[in-house]
C-alpha cells in the first residue's frame, strides 16, 4: 500500500488555446514594504486571507507552481460566474477545464479588478491540511517581487532584503524555473511554494536516477486528479552552492513537446529556508538558512 504524498502537486500550467484567458486588470500596485499574514499547514501549504468580488474572509494557497489563479467550485456557483471551457497542463497531461472572471480580487494591497481564474474542485485539501478556496498563482504573485519570511509567517511584497543564497530564475510567461545540479548534471525545474517536496520526471533525467532504488509507493493528489508517484533517493543535489535533501519523487513526463526544457518540480520547502525570495525585477530566486 502506497503512503499519500500530503502535497498539493498543484503543477497547472495553461495551455495556448483560442480559450486562452485574458490578462489580469491590476487597479493599484502593493506599497512598498507591505507585509501579508500566513498560516502554514503540513510544513509547507501557505495561506492567506483575502476577498473575491465582495466575499470576504477567503482562504488563499499561495501558489507559483499554478500558472492562473484557481477558485473552488462551489465557491464559484455560489457568486453566480458563468464559464468558458479551456485546457491547461497538470501532472504530465492535459486536462479540460473551465474559465471565469472574478472581479474585487483583494489579497493585502494586492487588488485586481478583475481576473481570469480557473475553477476546480479543492474539497480533497482538506484530508490533508485545512479548507482552502481560492489557489493564488503566479499570475497574481508575480506583480511585485516578494519574500516569504517563516520566522515572522509573513509575505512581504515590496522592497527585498540582501539575501544569504541566489541563483539565477527564468522567469517565463507561465512559469518560474531554476537551474539544479542533479550528480553533477544540470537539470531545470519549475519554483513551486504549493507542493512539497520534489518531483523529477525520470524519462528526462540521468539513468543514474531512472533506476534509483524506490523507497516507498506513493499516491499524489491534485485538482487534476490522483496518480501513484514513487520515492527515491537520488545522487547528490544542489542549488548553487547549497546541498539539497537527496529525497525525490518520481513519474515519467509528459509528451517530449510538452514544456522540453522543464524536468521537473522544486517545491520551496526544499530549501528549509527561513526567509525565500522572488526577485522578478532582477530574475534572481533568494534564500536565507
Amino acid at each position: 500500500m502506497g503512503k499519500t504524498f500530503f502535497s498539493w502537486l498543484l503543477m497547472w500550467i495553461s495551455l495556448l488555446s483560442p480559450n486562452a484567458p485574458a490578462r489580469s486588470e491590476t487597479a493599484s500596485a502593493p506599497a512598498a514594504n507591505d507585509t501579508i499574514p500566513f498560516e502554514i499547514y503540513a510544513g509547507y501549504l501557505l495561506i492567506v486571507h483575502g476577498t473575491l468580488g465582495g466575499v470576504s474572509n477567503l482562504r488563499f494557497a499561495v501558489d507559483t507552481g499554478c500558472s492562473h489563479s484557481l477558485i473552488d467550485r462551489k465557491l464559484a456557483r455560489r457568486m453566480g460566474l458563468s464559464g468558458r471551457p479551456g485546457t491547461v497542463f497538470n501532472f504530465g497531461r492535459s486536462v479540460p477545464v473551465e474559465w471565469v472572471d472574478v472581479s474585487g480580487v483583494q489579497v493585502g494591497s494586492l487588488t485586481v479588478n478583475r481576473a481570469p481564474m480557473m475553477v476546480g474542485d479543492l474539497a480533497y485539501s482538506k484530508a490533508f491540511a485545512t479548507q482552502v478556496d481560492v489557489i493564488l498563482g503566479l499570475d497574481l504573485l508575480r506583480t511585485r517581487n516578494f519574500s516569504i519570511d517563516y520566522g515572522s509567517k509573513q509575505i512581504r511584497i515590496g522592497g527585498l532584503e540582501i539575501s544569504e543564497f541566489r541563483v539565477p530564475m527564468d522567469n517565463g510567461p507561465m512559469f518560474v524555473s531554476v537551474e539544479l545540479q542533479l550528480h553533477d548534471r544540470p537539470i531545470r525545474v519549475l519554483v513551486d511554494t504549493g507542493m512539497r517536496g520534489m518531483l523529477l520526471y525520470q524519462d528526462r533525467v540521468g539513468a543514474e536516477v531512472r533506476e534509483a532504488k524506490s523507497t516507498a509507493a506513493v499516491d499524489a493528489f491534485s485538482v487534476g486528479g490522483g496518480m501513484r508517484v514513487r520515492e527515491a533517493i537520488a545522487p547528490r543535489v544542489k542549488l548553487g552552492e547549497t546541498d539539497l535533501d537527496r529525497t525525490v519523487f518520481l513519474m515519467n513526463g509528459p509528451a517530449p513537446t510538452t514544456l522540453p526544457q522543464i524536468d521537473g518540480y522544486l517545491g520551496t520547502s526544499k530549501l528549509n529556508a527561513r526567509r525565500i525570495d522572488f526577485d522578478f525585477r532582477n530574475k534572481t530566486l533568494g534564500w536565507n538558512r
